[in-house]
């Protein structure tokens, strides 16, 4: 019996299991067929069409869009000639062209004039097109930032362009729209001629069922640049000759070329719906194939047609005749229309009802053969047919084609409009395009299943906001006018829906604009600017809500809010339900009773707060106003509800209790102005010149009388915050004492310590110092306050006190309380305030919007005439003609006999070529060295220091004397053990210290153990990875300096290092660049370093010299410099040459593949070319075949180097005849482009792993061998860094160090840290980026003739590559000092640019701002900044620049950045920093810069200030600072600062920001005297 229920439960689970694993196959293969939504479109095509709809008026009206050649692109004139086959010219001058392709709203997408002429016109149309595909679905393009979208497009056009730049890459159309957009799933361009946009579509659905990506774009576009299509094809007679195509038609003559760009959204059917996306239709299937070895590589192949629709059908479940229509290909070829005819008959034609045959037509005979956007264009064509219900016909037919049997099967022609009737299944219409390329495809698309019925409109209740946006000002006014256009000829578009739409579904882009309406008129009325809208342009900045205090009551206030919004009535009633009937009464003296009107005016804010909470509203700082003090302080956390409650009633009951009598004045006048008598205090001083006495009314009047300035007395009950109030304050402060404080969890900004219940006992007495309140917000940032309270008091007292920034209020007594609440909203809204109105217009539903309204103007690149190498035009054409061996041309020149030249011809070119080639590469080499520099004075220094030390070393001598000696310079030590650390933990460790260090020094790389994990790590290099990591986890922004020893050595051919310590160097150069404000440096000392080493060791740190490589040894100091390493023509060392078996690692690579082949041509006998897949790599059999062509014998072996095992057999194999003579390690990961805290350890470690364990493994097992020579190929990340490529950098730097070893080990070692090679290292998109920047890739051929000369030089260690200084260096050196590059004279030069010129320019310029008042030079240097931005992007004057966008909104990067130092620079005479356009964000904020640099101001902002003092002390000399005792006099500055620092007191970085410009440098004058 046991054994049949141990038998009866396994065939129960057998069976579940069984049934659960149909469930998942049946899932799985619903998932790979499952039908994709069509959720958006958008479009560009002949005929002035702009959107699907206006392509389906220009087909369902049977219209054609061809035109005459544009005229707006350079195109010659003379290209007609009617005789077919003339060489370079055309018979068709007409096709279907976008006549405004070069018109572009560059702006919008940031990209400057200049880079948008030099971008091709079809990367442009799709980025417009793209955006109005995401408008159109009701979808914010910029929340897609970070997402899965993919963008797939096709591109049959090449041809734009000018110096090879990433405008007119291919593989950029597709990228561009990604990164424009910020979209992370895939991007791929197709170009398969014809079919390329239906093959991006079937790509597109293939990532969406695999996961791969959420939505996708996908389609193509096509702009011919040129006419080339039209002169070849006219040389093949195939193009009709009025441009027309004619499809399936008996007059067929040819194809017409067309031009345009589609686009669908596609989403998977089942997350469309879920997400509420509108379906337009569905895409059933799609399939692709190719024609194979047809009767010719263009000609179209019937069959292959036939398979790649019976595939489709067979993909979507369906037959032929469940498909209604087909869009067909007809191109009006008298070829390729048969062929195609008869596939359509051969497959759809067959086994259909009589009365329902196939109809066939095509967009071609409208818009001309569109090319890479032709399918796209058929797709969208359909979609709208099907939503239409209307089949369109197709042009141009005079009778169906007399060369097809039409009899065949059961397809007719659409030669005139026909209705497409419901027939028992959701209409379906197949669309083909067959690429020239021979790559077919069909896709198969159907009528969007039923939605829901939509809910009736709901009324509004009130007024709503609308809300629009734009990118600039006169974008914003277009967008109002286009929505007035739209909604007025749409009167069933409901007012809510419009409201919910505009703020759910678009882009808020930067300048604003809300209509409050409670109305359709009052809405199209404020459209129409009738009633003008809230506007405003967002201001970067803290918001600050201010809580309005006594005198703001009035009756009924919050009731219309109350009864209409949820939150507003719980809140209020939360706070004080009883006295609402109070605060809605009808007696004004009772609401002035103290006793209520204290408890009313905090219901009521914190009421609103809680409703602008509910509305997504969120300060960064709060502050209040007397008794808006306390609702502040409740809703910061400070009070519980209850206790703040208490406070308030008590406050109210008791000063209500208090003796009636005494006055509050308010008066003009300054606080300084004032001379108190006994009986009078002042109340609150808000602002310069506004300030409340309170006290005795005879002593008050008194005061009054002696100012004689403007008074008002106010209308109170009591003379509050004044000594009157002094009766109450004991009673009052036994209630504060039973209350809890807490510290607030939003900043709020007062005069004192709101958890100490003294400051609130003080509060009642005390003055209320609002202008202080508000001046410490505008020095922290603050740029928009809003007035939270039942009036607008604060408002207008806040712009009293300044009007750098906006004071909103969102209540007035006199005007009703919920339009003035969304006006106030939508004030803040306009300026960048986050509100998210959704809740507000609960019931709304997306309707349809209009798209944005670019402003374009027309970009078009001009033909850029090639650089001649020569200025002497006669020694180019000899050099040439040489080079060329061009021995007729050379024998006249010569005026001698062509014949003899025979000998020595090519030997001369050969010659000539050699030295060029020679010459190049010598300038390619350099090589690092070191440097001996001064100490820099032994200071003390204090302050706190974070020591993070390796638990394992805590108590070694030198860590302990280490930290000796920064105690000794004063600096209080915190020393951080750590053991293989967690990163969060560590981060959590390093917060728990409580204070901020004034610098980090890290002894991690000191733990030389392995890791346990990764062992190509040391623990320390781990543990520096993670404290890299916690440290910006914990916000920790002081200099991180880091410790080896022995990593690096004056002598590397003679004393070793150690590779596994110098890895840090190069994740330091990496990390200079990634985190240049955070990163201190690297020092490296002696192992057995002595107190002097440590006492440089502890100068160094504390130094502001600048340096950050440097190597502290007995005799001084050394600093890491890069130098030149020219052989200057010199002969090497030795010859080397391939003999024996040569051992390439990464042998069948890009790199590997060149080197493989200079080494099959130089004569190597036996190659061993490894890869992790060996044979099976890609290329390798035929790269492997090549070679065996020069007589090379090549293995191919599949060998991981990381593992030691696979090494040592590969070596075992080698023939002993043929004996291992060289090693060439090319082998490595590449690292995907990510900031360190981007990483975690596996992947850091992961990408070194090949590269180093590789490299230890070969050096270990041929310890022993002769070797001619052992080549490692590193990186100039290990040198000057590469942003985002740490685990690079670290991994190369190892490389080189493992080579010093081997040197100093009496062992051969070449490492070559190399530039970027133009194969293998980098993509077109990359190098050209390179090029901008000063860096381009080297030429494979170069490179190799590079290593053959390090070879010769037997060099320990070289770098290689092409730097142009002159471009390198300023964006280099940008963001920080780079002392490596201190001793190149290109360097020196680069940077030099900028020096202040004596005379010229600069001396115009002052002597022109000289005697104009100060706004004035303000203008003129802000029109100077203004205009060298423009002339820098491209535009046509400074007035396109607004003053306020940020530089990298405007399209700056790090180049152009330069570019405008360098301008600036000499228009102004003086030396500017590389980071300007970082310190001071905006040509406003750049001009104002200027201002307080070059004119006497007396003020100006702190950097300002410190630039001047920089420039002051640049332009001493030796003598002057000696004189001046300068260094001793900062030195000082530089102690007192720290001391502030070290003694806990408020941080001076913290009284910097809370001074102004003139508080900082009066503090400095103290110190320095100057």
């Amino acid at each position: 019996m046991a054994d049949d229920d141990k038998l009866r439960d396994y065939l129960k689970r057998a069976t579940a299991e069984l049934q659960q694993t149909r469930r998942r196959l049946h899932e799985i293969e619903a998932d790979a067929r499952e039908p994709i939504a069509v959720i958006a479109m958008s479009c560009r095509f002949p005929g002035g069409v702009s959107s699907p709809e206006q392509l389906w008026d220009l087909v369902a009206e049977g219209r054609d869009g061809i035109t005459q050649f544009p005229v707006n692109r350079g195109w010659p004139t003379d290209l007609y000639d009617p005789e077919p086959a003339t060489p370079g010219k055309t018979y068709s001058t007409e096709g279907g062209f976008l006549h405004d392709a070069g018109d572009f709203d560059a702006d919008f997408f940031k990209i400057s004039p200049r880079e948008a002429a030099d971008t091709d016109p079809q990367q442009r149309l799709l980025l417009e097109t793209s955006w109005e595909a995401f408008e159109r679905a009701g979808i914010d393009p910029l929340s897609l930032r970070g997402e899965r979208v993919g963008v797939f497009a096709g591109v049959v056009y090449h041809d734009y362009g000018v110096g090879g730049s990433t405008g007119g890459l291919a593989s950029v159309v597709s990228g561009r729209v990604a990164y424009a957009l910020g979209l992370e799933g895939a991007a791929v361009t197709v170009d398969t001629a014809c079919s390329s946009s239906l093959v991006a579509l079937h790509f597109a659905m293939q990532s969406l069922r695999g996961g791969e990506c959420s939505l996708a774009l996908a389609g193509g576009v096509t702009v011919m640049s040129t006419p080339a299509s039209f002169i070849g094809f006219s040389q093949q007679r195939g193009l009709a000759p009025d441009g027309r195509c004619k499809a399936y038609a008996d007059a067929a003559n040819g194809t017409g070329w067309g031009e345009g760009a589609g686009l669908l959204l596609l989403e998977k059917l089942s997350d469309a719906k879920r997400n509420g996306h509108e379906v337009l239709a569905v895409i059933r299937a799609s399939a692709i194939n190719q024609d194979g070895a047809s009767n010719g590589l263009t000609a179209p192949n019937g069959p292959s047609q036939q398979r790649v629709i019976e595939a489709a059908l067979a993909a979507g479940g369906l037959t032929a005749a469940e498909v209604d229509a087909i869009e067909g290909h007809g191109t009006g070829t008298v070829l390729g229309d048969p062929i195609e005819a008869q596939a359509l008959l051969a497959t759809y034609g067959q086994g259909r009802p009589e009365d329902r045959p196939l109809w066939l037509g095509s967009i071609k005979s409208n818009i001309g053969h569109a090319q890479a956007a032709a399918g796209v264009s058929g797709i969208i064509k359909m979609v709208q047919a099907i939503r239409h219900g209307v089949l369109p016909p197709s042009l141009h037919v005079d009778a169906p084609s007399s060369v097809v049997d039409w009899s065949a099967g059961n397809v007719r022609l659409l030669t005139e409009s026909l209705p497409w009737p419901d027939s028992g299944h959701p209409r379906r219409a197949g669309v083909s395009s067959f690429g020239l390329s021979g790559t077919n495809a069909h896709v198969i698309i159907e009528q969007a299943p039923p939605a829901e019925p939509p809910a009736p409109p709901v009324a509004v209740s009130g007024p709503v906001p609308v809300a629009i946006s734009a990118r600039t000002e006169g974008a914003l006014a277009a967008q109002l006018h286009r929505w007035h256009a739209d909604l007025a000829g749409r009167p069933e578009a409901g007012l809510l829906d419009v409201a919910y739409s505009s703020v759910a579904h678009r882009a808020a882009l930067s300048h604003r604009a809300v209509v409050l309406a409670a109305s359709r008129d009052e809405l199209l009325a404020g459209l129409a600017a009738d009633e003008q809208p809230i506007s405003g342009v967002v201001t970067p900045g803290p918001l600050a809500m201010l809580f309005t205090g006594q005198g703001s009551q009035r009756l009924g206030m919050g009731r219309d809010l109350y009864e209409r919004f949820p939150v507003f009535a719980a809140a209020f009633d939360a706070a004080a339900s009883a006295i609402k009937w109070i605060a809605w009464g009808r007696s004004a003296e009772e609401l002035a009773k103290t006793v209520n009107t204290q408890p009313a005016i905090f219901a009521f804010e914190v009421a609103l707060y809680r409703l602008l909470e509910s509305w997504g509203v969120r300060p960064d700082y709060l502050a209040g106003h007397s008794i808006g003090e306390i609702a502040a302080a409740h809703v910061a956390g400070v009070l519980s509800l209850s206790d703040a409650g208490k406070l308030v009633a008590a406050r109210g009951r008791l000063m209500q209790a208090l003796p009636a009598g005494g006055v509050m004045v308010a008066v003009a006048a300054p606080e300084s102005a004032i001379e108190l008598i006994p009986g009078v205090d002042i109340a609150a001083v808000n602002g310069p010149s506004s300030v409340v006495l309170s006290g005795d009314s005879g002593a008050v009047e008194a005061v009054v009388a002696r100012l004689g300035v403007k008074a008002t007395k106010l209308n109170t009950s009591h003379a509050f915050h004044s000594h009157l109030m002094e009766p109450m304050l004991a009673e009052f402060r036994q209630i504060i004492e039973s209350i809890d404080f807490s510290e607030p969890t939003i900043p709020l900004m007062t005069v004192g310590d709101v958890t100490d219940p003294d400051y609130w006992v003080d509060h009642v007495r005390t003055t209320v110092r609002f202008h202080d309140v508000v001046t410490g917000l505008l020095d922290r940032g603050v740029t928009t306050f809003l007035e939270v309270g039942p009036d607008a008091t604060l408002t207008g007292l806040g712009r009293q006190i300044t009007d750098d920034a906006a004071f909103i209020n969102l209540q007035h007594r006199t005007r009703p309380e919920e339009r003035e609440l969304l006006t106030g909203l939508a004030t803040a809204w306009t300026r960048g305030v986050d509100v998210d109105w959704r809740p507000l217009l609960a019931g709304g539903r997306r309707t349809e919007l209009p798209t944005y309204a670019f402003q374009r103007k027309t970009y078009w690149a001009a033909e850029e005439t090639p650089a001649t190498t020569s200025t002497d035009p006669l020694d180019a054409a000899f050099w040439d003609s040489v080079e060329r061996q061009d021995w007729t041309d050379l024998a006249d020149r010569l005026a001698v006999d062509p014949a003899a030249l025979g000998a020595t011809l090519p030997a001369i070119s050969g010659l000539r070529a050699e030295h060029r080639q020679r010459t190049t590469v010598d300038g390619w080499r350099y090589k690092l060295t070191w440097s001996p520099v001064p100490e820099p004075a032994d200071t003390a220094r204090t302050g706190t220091w974070l020591v993070v030390v390796p638990a394992v070393l805590a108590t070694e001598d030198r860590v302990l004397r280490t930290v000796k000696e920064l105690t000794r310079r004063g600096n209080k030590v915190v020393q951080l053990d750590v053991a293989d650390p967690e990163r969060a933990d560590l981060a959590a460790r390093v917060r728990d210290l409580g204070e901020s260090p004034a610098g980090v020094l890290s002894l991690l790389a000191l733990d030389g153990a392995p890791h346990p994990v990764h062992p190509t790590l040391t623990r320390g290099a781990a543990a520096t990875v993670t404290l890299v990591q916690a440290l910006r986890d914990a916000s920790v922004g002081a200099p991180l300096w880091c410790l080896t020893t022995g990593a690096m050595a004056l002598d590397t051919d003679r004393v070793p290092v150690d590779p596994a310590q110098a890895r840090l160097w190069g994740l330091a150069t990496v990390l200079s660049l990634d985190l240049p404000a955070e990163w201190g440096g690297m020092v490296d000392l002696p192992a057995d370093a002595d107190d002097a080493s440590l006492r440089r060791l502890g100068a160094v740190l504390l130094s502001a010299a600048g340096e950050d490589q440097l190597l502290v040894r007995p005799d001084g100091l050394f600093a890491r410099r890069l130098v030149t390493a020219p052989t200057g023509g010199a002969p090497g060392k030795r010859q080397w040459r391939p003999r024996g078996t040569v051992l390439v690692t990464g042998g069948t690579g890009g790199i590997g593949a060149h080197l493989a082949r200079w080494l099959a041509a130089e004569g190597a006998e036996h190659l061993v070319l490894t890869s992790r897949r060996g044979r099976d790599a890609a290329g390798a059999p035929e790269l492997a075949a090549e070679l065996a062509a020069h007589g090379t014998e090549v293995t191919l072996a599949a060998c991981d180097v990381a593992d030691r095992d696979q090494v040592a057999a590969l070596l075992a194999a080698i023939p002993a005849d043929r004996p291992l003579r060289t090693v060439v390690h090319a082998a490595g990961l590449a690292q995907r482009l990510a900031g360190l805290d981007e990483l975690t350890l596996d992947e850091f470690a992961e990408v070194g792993h090949a590269k180093i364990a590789g490299a230890e493994h070969l050096d270990d097992l041929l310890a022993g061998s002769e070797l001619d020579a052992f080549v490692l190929f590193s990186s100039g990340s290990a040198v000057w860094g590469s942003g985002g490529q740490s685990a690079y950098g670290s991994a190369n730097s190892y490389l080189d160090a493992l080579a010093a070893r081997r040197r100093a080990s009496g062992r051969t070692a070449t490492a070559i840290a190399w530039g970027a090679w133009q194969t293998g290292m980098v993509d077109a998109g990359l190098a050209e980026q390179m090029r901008r920047i000063g860096a381009p890739a080297m030429p494979a051929d170069l490179a190799v003739a590079a290593l053959r000369q390090a070879l010769d030089a037997d060099d320990t260690s070289i770098v290689v590559a092409d730097i142009d200084w002159a471009r390198f260096a300023p964006t280099y050196t940008m963001a920080r000092r780079r002392p490596l590059l201190d001793d190149l004279a290109e360097v020196r030069a680069a940077l030099a640019d900028g020096a202040p010129e004596s005379g010229g320019a600069g001396a115009a310029l002052a002597a022109r701002l000289a005697p104009l008042p100060a706004t004035e030079q303000q203008r003129v240097l802000l029109d100077l900044v203004r205009d060298s931005v423009a002339r820098i992007l491209g535009h046509d004057s400074g007035t396109a620049v607004e003053p306020g966008r940020a530089f990298d909104d405007l399209g700056f990067d790090s180049v152009s950045a330069v570019e405008l130092r360098t301008r600036l620079g000499a228009a102004t005479g003086r030396k500017l920093p590389t980071t300007l356009i970082f310190d001071y964000a905006t040509p406003a904020a750049l001009a104002e810069h200027l201002h307080g640099a070059l004119c006497d101001t007396g003020g100006g902002d702190a950097l300002t200030h410190l630039d001047r003092l920089e420039q002051a002390f640049g332009e001493l000399t030796a003598e002057e600072i000696d004189r001046n005792r300068v260094t001793a006099r900062l030195q000082a500055v530089l102690a007192r600062l720290t001391a502030v620092l070290g003694d806990g007191g408020e941080a001076v970085g913290d009284r910097i920001d809370a001074g102004s410009a003139e508080d900082v440098f009066a503090f400095i004058d103290q110190e320095l005297g100057l």
